[in-house]
């Protein structure tokens, strides 16, 4: 299994450190891939993506919900206006 150290290997190293030396509350870290690449990075990143990625899902559900509202509208407002056009024809 290949990994890539690269892209995060400063947080990475420096994260290492500050767990060796003793500067954090905790004496171990945990690593994890970044999404479905080889890249390695510390797991706070992975879940602050995945809640950025859900966050970003759940506002375009909710725009995609308010846009489909919208037309609901609109074609009510449509069928609504053509009903009084007949009517205000059927008087004539």
């Amino acid at each position: 299994m290949a990994v890539n150290l690269s892209k995060h290997g400063s947080e990475l190293s420096d994260v290492y450190n500050e767990v060796v030396r003793g500067n954090t509350g905790t004496d171990w870290v945990l690593y994890t891939y970044e999404g479905n690449s080889y890249d390695i990075q510390k797991e706070e990143e992975t879940c602050r993506q995945q809640e950025r990625e859900k966050a970003e899902e759940e506002r375009q559900r909710v725009e995609k919900e308010r846009k489909e509202q919208e037309e609901r509208e609109m074609a009510e407002r449509a069928r609504r206006q053509r009903e009084r056009d007949k009517q205000i024809n059927q008087q004539r």
